[in-house]
């Protein structure tokens, strides 16, 4: 009988280990990327909103304080928002419109306007809007310019408290 090397056996045995735990990591990585890229894609979608209803002037702690009102808005109020929004994007489609802005740019201005894009779009993502209807949204947040001086200052109050509260829970 011919002898056995054990640590031949067991040096192969880690490389094997070794060489799984690197393909784990690459597919977890892999997978990763692909949320991410979704996310974004998403996100995009919603801050193109914005660039539709030209509401990306506004400052993004009224923008807050607004969207964290929409959770509390009747059905009727939300049947209302949403006939204005199937107006728009009978007008408008988000797609169509995104291919439109960006035909033109370069690629660092493309990558400038879609982190801007973005990080709007995470705004419904921070205040949990974003499962809304896209009609709702955009007829809401449409609805951001009829706003007088008055209830601009108290969602821009409103949206410096949500986001302290939000920095405190961190």
């Amino acid at each position: 009988m011919g002898k056995i090397d054990y640590n031949q056996k067991i040096h192969n045995l880690k490389r094997k280990i070794a060489v799984l735990k690197k393909q784990k990591r690459f597919k977890e990585n892999k997978e990763k990327k692909k949320i991410r890229i979704e996310r974004a894609r998403r996100l995009l979608k919603l801050g193109i909103i914005f660039e539709i209803t030209l509401t990306n002037m506004y400052s993004t702690e009224l923008i807050i304080g607004y969207l964290s009102e929409l959770k509390n808005r009747t059905q009727a109020e939300l049947e209302i928002i949403k006939f204005s929004g199937n107006k728009i994007l009978a007008e408008v489609s988000i797609d169509t419109h995104d291919k439109k802005e960006v035909i033109f740019l370069s690629r660092d201005e493309r990558k400038a306007r879609n982190h801007k894009l973005i990080s709007l779009g995470a705004l419904f993502e921070m205040t949990d809007t974003e499962f809304y209807p896209l009609n709702i949204q955009v007829g809401y947040i449409e609805n951001l310019h009829l706003l007088d001086k008055e209830q601009e200052t108290y969602y821009k109050e409103k949206g410096n408290n949500f986001i302290l509260k939000r920095r405190l829970k961190e």
